[in-house]
């Protein structure tokens, strides 16, 4: 081993070290010897992407089937259905990283849980309600639009024009605000998104 090599593996082990203190991903190495701190953060980073799909799709999945069985059965009634469901929809995102125990979950989604990784604050500790609901208000947004767009549906003519004035922005601004927070993972210092840090909060290693 030349000397260069052996400072560079020197480098990359203090990196280690800085990265597992508070606010950190302690318990995994960040040092391999083909990319170093890199490729532990992007690791994190694939987790954390793979955990939101999954919890989204579980979210989406049992929305449209329960709205389109009783869609299906009364169209009117269905609209009415819908308005509760992605309301509910929305509340389970907002919550879903906050402290609970639930047979396997222990304060995760179901995506973090199959991922290995779980949100706490700065200093490690497990997140609070309010920093839960802070973190995940972007990816919620679309619920919420959904929501305010079923309620449109209910109004005859006027429910167009206002699906066409208010929900179809929202949706696209709901679009462009979740597209930001996936640019935020990849961009962000340790893979932070504007929810993690307008919340405090981190994703680390289980």
């Amino acid at each position: 081993m030349t000397a260069t090599e052996k400072n560079s593996q020197e480098q990359a082990a203090q990196a280690s070290a800085s990265s597992s203190g508070p606010g950190g991903v302690a318990g995994k190495p960040a040092v391999t010897a083909g990319g170093g701190v890199s490729f532990h953060l992007d690791q994190i980073l694939q987790k954390r992407l793979l955990a939101t799909f999954i919890d989204l799709v579980l979210v989406g999945v049992v929305s449209s089937v329960l709205i389109f069985i009783v869609t299906f059965i009364s169209p009117f009634i269905g609209a009415i259905f819908s308005f509760f469901v992605f309301a509910a929809a929305a509340v389970v995102v907002l919550v879903k990283d906050m402290p609970y125990k639930m047979g396997e979950l222990d304060s995760q989604s179901p995506g973090k849980k199959a991922m290995n990784i779980r949100v706490t604050d700065l200093q490690g500790n497990p997140i609070t309600l309010k920093q839960s609901i802070q973190r995940n208000a972007v990816l919620a947004m679309p619920y919420l639009v959904s929501a305010i767009g079923s309620l449109f549906a209910m109004i005859p003519i006027i429910g167009i024009v206002g699906t066409l004035l208010v929900v179809m922005p929202l949706m696209m601004i709901a679009f462009a605000a979740n597209c930001y927070e996936i640019y935020r993972i990849y961009s962000g210092e340790r893979n932070r998104r504007w929810g993690d840090e307008f919340a405090g909060t981190i994703v680390a290693w289980e």
